[in-house]
């Protein structure tokens, strides 16, 4: 199970991989160098954050925590910041990744075969 620190963290780098995106989304409005150096700076700490993450948790709850994230928050910051609107379908794709992340968080997804866990320890 992912641990709440563990959420939280991955959480920061998707909000951070997202200011990254934002910045290139500005691209024309503001001058390059700004551009560049928002965009090195956030993608250097996001990468950071998800190396902390990495250690914390196993390689694909970091990733879905990440990716589901900062789908979430690009959604809610497109619909605010660039008055977008979402079809049904994109609503019900978001729940069901909330949810994915919800079960991910509770520990719902543990459920590992005897075959699995003895390939583990035989790996380890």
């Amino acid at each position: 199970m992912t641990g709440l620190m563990t959420a939280a963290i991955a959480a920061l780098a998707a909000l951070f991989y997202l200011t990254a995106a934002l910045f290139l989304k500005g691209w024309g409005q503001i001058p390059v160098w700004v551009t560049l150096a928002g965009v090195v700076v956030t993608l250097i700490i996001a990468s950071a954050l998800e190396m902390e993450a990495l250690r914390r948790a196993r390689f694909a709850e970091v990733v879905l925590l990440i990716i589901c994230t900062e789908v979430t928050l690009a959604l809610i910051l497109s619909r605010f910041l660039f008055r977008d609107g979402f079809s049904a379908v994109e609503l019900c794709g978001l729940a069901l990744m909330l949810a994915g992340v919800a079960l991910l968080l509770t520990g719902g997804g543990h459920g590992h075969s005897e075959v699995v866990k003895a390939v583990e320890r035989r790996v380890s």
